[in-house]
This record gives C-alpha cells, structure tokens and sequence, in this order.
C-alpha cells in the first residue's frame, strides 16, 4: 500500500472479552505516520487493556488491528514488536537485578535476530554501543552501570522509555509515562519525549 496514506495504526471494531466480561467493545480509530494522539480516561476505562490489545498481550477476540497496513490482530506479542511496535507499562517491566546498561541491551537485542545467544559482547559489539547510545538519549549514560533497583522512581520511568526506544520502533505506545514522577521529574519527562 501506499505509506503516504496507509496509517500507522489502524483499529476497526475491536473487542476484547475476558469471559463474560466485555473489556472493550467495537474501538475504531486510526493514527497516521507522525501523529500523536492519547488515550484518556477514568481508571478502569480499559486504556491498559487496549494498549496490551494493540501489543499482542491480549489479542483481540472481535475485529482487526493493522500495523502500517498489515494485519497483525493474531500476530503474537514478539513478532509485533519485531514488525515496529515499541512501549512502556503502566507497571514498571524492569529487571531490577541488572544494570541500566544490562536492561538496555537486552532491550536492544530482543528484536534481533540470534537475541539468546549465549555468547558474551565483545567490546565493540554494535549492540552494546547502542544501548550505550540509548542511555545518552535518555539522560541515564551517567548511571549506565548502576542497579536498577537502585534507581530513583524517575531514572526508572527515563529507562523505560529508553527501552521502548532501543527497539526503533516505527509506533512508539506510552502507557502512564509520567506516572508517579513529581512535579519536577516530569517536565524532565516530557523535554525526554518531545
């Protein structure tokens, strides 16, 4: 198709039913390339729950999700974000054991091929570099070989994002960045996002 006119995204009567409970019912929308667009609502309205449909962590059980075109409503989570989807969690995803340097890179290396590898990087491995790259994007190059754990609630919140980010995404989803961060650390956020 035509990417000029083809959207990033494209919903079209999903629903995501949980057994009897209908999470969400005929959500019809679509963004194109280079739009912005946020997802309000109260808590409970489902913007979790359709970000995950989206995502492939819940498929969809009624309609058809499109990425750049293609259809993806029963492409598994991993391969959608191989194809271009990157994102955050309401819920911080980090492994709090390893290193800002660690998580980077194995955020780097999920949407590569070979990504289990067992084979430790060398030092000029092109994916240690980036996530080396990512870090300075995201204002963490200072803590890159801090814990995790260690990290302050809006360090963790910056890698998140660098996470998302480490991957290229071509759709990049946000779910509740500025969660949690204080009056100070989200301008920080925001500066970050722009």
């Amino acid at each position: 198709p035509d990417m000029a006119s083809t959207p990033a995204i494209e919903l079209k009567n999903v629903g995501r039913r949980f057994g009897a409970l209908q999470a969400e019912r005929d959500v019809t929308f679509d963004v194109a390339i280079g739009e912005r667009h946020a997802v309000l609502g109260p808590n409970g309205a489902g913007k979790t729950t359709l970000f995950n449909t989206i995502c492939g962590d819940f498929p969809p059980t009624s309609g058809s999700i499109k990425l750049f075109g293609e259809e993806i409503s029963h492409v598994p989570a991993h391969r959608r974000a191989r194809r271009g989807i990157g994102r955050t969690y309401q819920q911080s995803l980090l492994f709090n054991g390893l290193s800002v340097r660690d998580n980077l890179f194995v955020a780097v290396r999920g949407v590569k091929p070979n990504r289990f590898s067992f084979l430790v990087p060398r030092g000029g491995d092109a994916h240690v570099a980036k996530a080396r790259d990512v870090a300075e994007r995201v204002r963490l190059s200072h803590v890159l070989d801090v814990a995790v754990g260690d990290l302050s609630h809006g360090q963790r919140r910056q890698l998140e994002v660098g996470m998302a980010l480490a991957s290229d995404p071509k759709l990049l989803m946000l779910d509740e960045p500025a969660a949690g961060l204080s009056p100070v650390e989200r301008p920080e956020l925001s500066k970050l996002l722009r």
